[in-house]
């Protein structure tokens, strides 16, 4: 599996985050996610919060977000 990530500022308020997941045993071709990540989403309360979901040991925000269900998405 490749995973290549790219992370882009957009303006002085939002990040673009791509990434790109290729894995010809698993895909027949690669797929690209892409999220923005701005200022004024609720979701990101403070920096802390931009850790990766795969580290939950230190992403409080996401751990009570899905405990809670307190998660909303614009």
């Amino acid at each position: 599996m490749r995973l290549t990530e790219r992370f882009t500022r957009v303006d002085a308020g939002t990040l673009s985050y791509v990434v790109t997941v290729e894995d010809p045993t698993i895909w027949t071709r690669p797929w690209t996610l892409a999220l923005p990540w701005r200022a004024d989403d609720p979701a990101y309360k403070g920096p802390e919060d931009l850790f990766e979901y795969a580290c939950h040991e230190g992403n409080y925000r996401m751990m009570e977000d899905t405990i809670t269900a307190s998660h909303t998405s614009k």
